[in-house]
């Protein structure tokens, strides 16, 4: 008797545990694209008229009257939403009559040169 009730518990418990389990999963992939556009605009295009030393300032001032140096006008403008420098530096002989007098005047970049005399001189930004 009690073989047949361990028997019956065994079916019981066998008959509770056994079933279908049915599982799904689903996947949801999302591709997204960009596009990039790249301009590039000539600084050096007279038609631009982008400098503007109205909100410039003079960020190094030590352009001499020898080889070197250099005069950094920082802002000088706005190209594609970057802030643009001016940078004059010597590639030759220079000649001032007052390299104090080197900087921004009102809406002006200013660059002193001695009269009758000839320098060097390269604009980079």
């Amino acid at each position: 008797d009690k073989a047949d009730k361990d028997d019956k518990k065994d079916e019981y418990t066998t008959a509770a545990t056994t079933g279908t389990t049915t599982s799904t999963t689903t996947t949801t992939t999302t591709t997204t694209s960009t596009t990039t556009t790249s301009t590039t605009t000539n600084l050096c295009d007279p038609d631009l008229q982008l400098l503007d030393f109205s909100r410039a300032a003079v960020l190094v001032k030590n352009l001499s009257g020898t080889f070197g140096g250099m005069l950094r006008y920082g802002s000088v403008a706005v190209v594609d939403g970057v802030t643009v420098d001016l940078i004059v530096s010597g590639i030759g002989a220079y000649e001032a009559f007052n390299t104090t007098k080197n900087g921004i005047y009102g809406d002006f970049g200013v660059l002193n040169v001695l009269e009758t005399t000839q320098g060097r001189l390269a604009f980079t930004f």
